[in-house]
């Protein structure tokens, strides 16, 4: 593995794209990829397994978000495998010495994101563990953060990145990927709010400079269950509740303000990871 200034990643065997339509067609993704959470949501409930993860929540729960994601996974793999796309473009054919320097690229945002919150609980005293979690729910949790993870990567980072780099203007990938990547968190009232902003600024943008720099999204999926499975086991919830104020919220967005910043200087160095 070395860093070279010079090397491209970007797989770019399909005409460019004027702007215009390159960011219509990064839209049509997302709303792509919110029509197949709710279409397996809808096919659920008729089932009888209804999504409702408010409240306390149980293994069922849990697992029917799984299916819900599952569905959105298949979804992807089959716009990818009816020729609109291809694994390397969307990321998943790296060798592994690039995988291995994509998930150094991105521990800073592991520790930040996961450190500060577990040092926060250490020196409060707090339990690192939700008191209500059992050993089948925390394997639910688990389960839910990979598959959340693979879906979500797939789509944001594997299609959306594809759609948007074919206007061959990195910065707006970057740009309207994070944002994009944040509008389906915002559902769920002032918490889910702040959460969609801390997870595009902390989430969205250094996962896409990572992600344009070593071509791979391997490294993002990994990091990304790590990082759900730490905030599930952590509150034993798998969405964003409360009422933050004011101060609350400057403060829950700082840290993330800080690492997309740097991540962003990191980027305009111009190197490139390589095998």
């Amino acid at each position: 593995m070395g860093i070279d200034p010079s090397a491209d990643t970007s797989p770019f065997d399909r005409p460019r794209r004027p702007v215009a339509q390159a960011l219509l067609l990064g839209v049509v993704v997302v709303l792509a990829f919110i029509f197949f959470d709710l279409l397996a949501g809808v096919l659920l409930q008729v089932l009888g397994f209804p999504v409702d993860l408010s409240g306390d929540i149980q293994v069922g729960e849990v697992l029917t978000l799984c299916a819900m994601k599952l569905v959105s996974i298949l979804a992807a793999v089959a716009f990818v495998m009816s020729g609109y796309s291809t694994w390397q473009r969307i990321g998943l054919d790296a060798p592994p010495p690039v995988v291995h320097a994509g998930l150094r690229a991105l521990a800073p945002v592991g520790v930040l994101v996961i450190g500060l919150p577990l040092g926060a609980s250490l020196a409060s005293g707090d339990a690192l563990f939700d008191s209500d979690l059992t050993p089948g729910l925390a394997a639910a949790f688990v389960a839910a953060s990979i598959l959340i993870a693979v879906s979500e990567e797939l789509w944001f980072r594997g299609v959306l990145v594809d759609v948007l780099e074919s206007a061959r203007m990195p910065w707006l990938t970057i740009a309207a990927s994070s944002v994009l990547f944040g509008l389906p968190h915002l559902p769920g009232g002032s918490a889910a709010a702040l959460n969609a902003l801390a997870v595009t600024l902390a989430v969205g943008v250094p996962f896409t400079i990572v992600r344009l720099r070593c071509g791979s999204i391997i490294p993002l999926i990994i990091w990304h269950a790590v990082i759900d499975a730490w905030a599930f086991l952590h509150t034993a919830s798998v969405t964003a509740q409360g009422s933050p104020g004011v101060g609350e919220a400057v403060a829950t967005l700082v840290v993330p303000a800080l690492v997309a910043l740097g991540y962003v200087w990191w980027y305009r160095r111009g190197r490139r990871i390589t095998s």
